[in-house]
C-alpha cells in the first residue's frame, strides 16, 4: 500500500461514517418506539425551563407605572346655596332659589329678562350645564307659581329647588410639634474650690 493511497482510504471511511449517521439515529427512534409499544411506558415530554414569571407578571413588567401625584378635583363651595340655606337643615329647600336651566345660546339679557318676569333677579351659575339661580325678591309669587311660569318661557329647559347642602367639614387643626428630649442637667466640673452643700467648704478646699 503506497502513501499516497492513505489519506483517501481515511476520506473514504470518514464520508462513510457521517452518511450512517441518520440512519442509526432513525433506527434507535424505531427501536424505542416498539419498546415503548411492547411494555406501555412512554417517555414524559420534555419540560420547558420554568422561567419564575407568569403571563400576569409578564404584563404587570410591560405596564408603565404611573407617574407623579394624584391629582383629585374638589368642586368649590357654592356660596349663593350657602348664603341662601343659612340656618336651614341640609336637603331642605333654599328659601327664594330657584335653578333655572336656559337654553345653549341665551345671553345674560335674555336671562335677566326671564327672571324680571317673575319678579327676580340672577343670582349667580349654579352647578348644572347652563343652570343660573334665580332668587325671588320682595313682593314676588312663590316658588311654585314662579316655576310654572318659568318654564312656559321659550330660553327655559328646566327649573327645580335649590337643595340647601350639607355643612362644610371643620379644617383640620394644624398638629403642634412633638416635644424633644429633656436636657440634662448641668453637671459642674469637679475641682479644689467647688464648695460644698450648705455652703462649707469640700474636703479639698478644707485642706
Amino acid at each position: 500500500m503506497s502513501a499516497a493511497s492513505i489519506p483517501g482510504r481515511l476520506t473514504r471511511a470518514l464520508l462513510a461514517g457521517l452518511l450512517s449517521l441518520p440512519a442509526t439515529a432513525g433506527a434507535q427512534t424505531a427501536a424505542d418506539s416498539a419498546a415503548s409499544a411492547a411494555t406501555g411506558v412512554y417517555p414524559a415530554p420534555p419540560v420547558p425551563p420554568d422561567t419564575g414569571r407568569s403571563a400576569g407578571d409578564t404584563a404587570r413588567a410591560q405596564s408603565p407605572a404611573p407617574s407623579g401625584p394624584l391629582v383629585v378635583n374638589v368642586a368649590p363651595p357654592d356660596t349663593i346655596l350657602i348664603a341662601a340655606c343659612a340656618g336651614a337643615p341640609p336637603g331642605s329647600m333654599a328659601e327664594g332659589i330657584l335653578a333655572v336651566a336656559f337654553r345653549s345660546g341665551s345671553t345674560d339679557r335674555e336671562k335677566a329678562a326671564v327672571a324680571k318676569l317673575v319678579g327676580g333677579v340672577l343670582a349667580g351659575p349654579a352647578a348644572g350645564p347652563g343652570e343660573e339661580y334665580v332668587r325671588l325678591t320682595a313682593g314676588a309669587p312663590s316658588a311654585t307659581v314662579a316655576a310654572d311660569r318659568l318654564i312656559l318661557q321659550d330660553a327655559v329647559t328646566r327649573v327645580s329647588p335649590a337643595p340647601c347642602p350639607p355643612p362644610a367639614a371643620p379644617a383640620a387643626a394644624p398638629s403642634s410639634p412633638a416635644p424633644g428630649p429633656t436636657p440634662a442637667p448641668a453637671v459642674p466640673p469637679a475641682g479644689r474650690d467647688t464648695a460644698a452643700p450648705g455652703g462649707s467648704a469640700s474636703p479639698d478646699s478644707a485642706r
